[in-house]
């Protein structure tokens, strides 16, 4: 199984969706606590994502093994954060830090593979 850029796009686009859904969530019931976990998943699952999707097609030689790694800690930490993110902004903080914390490492780790394919790609 070779993951392709084309799931970094179907991948965002569902975060853009759950972003958007909850965004709309939000502004119908006046609520606006959760706009912490409508930003992360706005930017860090549907921009993020997409973008690395982008570079990838852009550079079809750094799809591999690493770019595999990349989408699968990417997606985790996504989950994750927003779960945790969500939970802490729902009233139980000592509940949701733990996910947030364990989705904010698994991000971080996934940038840090991306630069990896970045500095490793050729033009």
């Amino acid at each position: 199984m070779s993951i392709t850029p084309a799931w970094f796009f179907r991948a965002s686009v569902i975060y853009a969706l759950i972003a958007m859904a909850l965004g709309i969530h939000m502004a119908a019931s006046g609520n606006h606590e959760q706009l912490p976990t409508h930003a992360h998943i706005n930017l860090v699952g549907w921009v993020t994502i997409f973008l690395y999707g982008a570079f990838l097609k852009m550079h079809p030689a750094s799809n591999g093994r690493l770019s595999t790694l990349l989408w699968l800690l990417a997606n985790a930490g996504v989950i994750l954060m927003a779960i945790g993110i969500y939970i802490v902004y729902a009233g139980n903080p000592e509940s949701g830090e733990p996910f947030a914390i364990a989705g904010s490492i698994l991000t971080i780790l996934a940038m840090a593979v991306f630069a990896v394919i970045v500095y490793r790609a050729r033009d």
